[in-house]
């Protein structure tokens, strides 16, 4: 089952004293999500605003009410984990200074998700000239993304996010049993793993 989910990984690279690793080029879509379910992987979404995996027109949208638990869950039966906060920055800003993924120009409808300008999530991959320096999608708007931390991080900001959560060096803290409908997740795998 989990070999038919068609999940494209981008090539981090890192600083000269860490390795690279692999992040899947987009967040988890519901299509995958539901795949983990009908193996007996994961659990259900379940959140305020209802159950989206479903739903028709959202297939291709990130699955969202998931609690970190549930990520991590998806993450093992994949044969991956979480990015930690330094792999995370490292696929955002691509070992510069940049403010964004994509550099230092201010969001704008072309690069993410953001400021409610949808109203909604929107299909993972929608804003290519948002994509990082590494080529991964979505690491800005759309919605935040779990992270390894000691704290239960999210990063990235969502479609309700303002454009200044959109930074690569903002977090925020969560309670780890969180399911919102603006927090998903994407997985990445070491250097030395098979894509």
């Amino acid at each position: 089952m989990r070999d038919r989910i068609n999940a494209e990984y981008v090539w981090v690279e890192t600083s000269r004293y860490a390795a690279g690793f692999w992040m899947m080029r987009t967040l988890v879509t519901n299509a995958m999500y539901r795949a983990a379910i009908d193996a007996g992987a994961c659990t259900r979404p379940i959140g305020a605003l209802g159950d989206r995996l479903d739903a028709p027109g959202y297939v291709d949208h990130p699955v969202v009410n998931v609690s970190r638990a549930d990520a991590l869950a998806y993450a093992a039966w994949v044969a991956g984990r979480l990015p930690t906060s330094a792999e995370w920055t490292s696929a955002s800003r691509g070992n510069t200074s940049r403010t964004y993924p994509w550099g230092n120009r201010a969001p704008d409808a072309l690069r993410a998700n953001f400021g409610r300008q949808a109203g909604d999530t929107t299909p993972v991959g929608r804003y290519p000239a948002g994509a990082a320096r590494c080529g991964a999608l979505d690491l800005a708007g759309n919605v935040c993304e779990w992270i390894m931390a000691p704290l239960y991080t999210v990063r990235g900001g969502s479609f309700r996010s303002d454009a200044g959560d959109l930074r690569c060096m903002d977090a925020s803290t969560s309670h780890e049993d969180l399911r919102s409908i603006l927090v998903g997740f994407r997985v990445v795998r070491s250097a030395d793993t098979a894509t």
